[in-house]
This record gives structure tokens, C-alpha cells and sequence, in this order.
């Protein structure tokens, strides 16, 4: 499934990596205005946005990408939750910027995901333990241990015996 942020990020992608030749024909298409030119054509992209996306697109990758796994419709799972986000706000805190509006940038982007996604949630531990793919990977001690507990109770709730044991 194709989210509006992938398609933005594949977008500013393909921008950075054509600028010379979008900006080229741009250029192109103001000196010779028989095209069928807006009366005011487009500028072209300047050094400092052409900068901005250089080190921007470095953070946005790794989100388009756990987008892309998270939304993705043959193989939707809770179990993907808990890698996806540790490894993207691993991925972004490791992330060096010197530029401060791109530092502030990735500092709301790590803020949002704590935000948003609460990985403590009994219900995302259970499905990252049961998938064998994860199991207790990025799970503590602790966690693996109260996991265990409540999929053990869960297991035989949904089974009759009530006991949880």
C-alpha cells in the first residue's frame, strides 16, 4: 500500500537525485519562451534547498521504510510493531545532523514515534513473543518473563481453564 509520505519521500528522492536536470530544463524553458512555458516559469531549485533535501532525505528514508513494511497488505502482524519502531528510532537517534532546523527535525521525529507508538503495550509484547521471527530479541528480562506470564493466561483463558495457570 502506497501511504502520501512514501509518495512525498519518493518524490524529494527523485527531486535530489535529478536537480541538475530538472534545473537545466527549467532554465531552459524561461530563455526560450516559444515552449509552451508558463509566462513565469518555476525556478529552479536553489543551492540551499538543494542542501535541505540532502539532509533531510537521510532521515525520512528510514521512516518510508517502516512505513512501507507496516502497511504493507499481504503480511500485516502486530508482531512487526516493536522492530520496526526500535529499529527506526534507533535509526534516527544514531542519525547525525549539523544543520539545526534538520537537528530539530529529527528530534520531533523521535519525540512523535515515543509519542504515538507505545511499545510497553502487553498486546505488542505478546504478538512480538509468539513470532518466531522476534521471540524475546527485543524484549528485557523482565518483559520476556511478564510476556510469558500473560500469553500463558491468555492461552488459557481461550482454552476454558480459567486458572491461568
Amino acid at each position: 500500500m502506497t501511504t502520501r509520505f512514501n509518495s512525498t519521500f519518493t518524490l524529494l528522492n527523485w527531486l535530489q537525485k535529478n536537480a541538475e536536470p530538472v534545473s537545466l530544463a527549467l532554465v531552459d524553458c524561461s530563455m526560450n519562451r516559444k515552449n509552451k512555458c508558463a509566462k513565469t516559469p518555476p525556478q529552479p531549485l536553489s543551492q540551499p534547498s538543494q542542501d535541505l533535501l540532502k539532509n533531510v532525505l537521510p532521515l525520512l528514508q528510514p521512516t518510508a521504510e517502516a512505513t512501507s513494511i507496516l502497511s504493507a497488505d499481504a503480511n500485516v502482524s502486530a508482531s512487526l510493531v516493536i522492530p520496526c519502531i526500535s529499529v527506526l528510532q534507533e535509526r534516527l537517534t544514531k542519525q547525525s545532523a549539523s544543520v539545526f532546523g534538520i537537528q530539530a527535525f529529527r528530534q520531533e521525529l523521535v519525540r512523535q514515534l515515543q509519542t504515538r507508538f507505545d511499545l510497553s503495550k502487553t498486546y505488542l509484547k505478546a504478538a512480538n513473543f509468539v513470532d518466531p521471527r522476534f521471540k524475546t530479541v527485543l524484549l528485557s528480562e523482565i518483559e520476556t518473563e511478564e510476556t510469558i506470564t500473560y500469553v500463558k493466561a491468555l492461552a488459557a483463558f481461550h482454552s476454558g481453564d480459567n486458572t491461568g495457570a
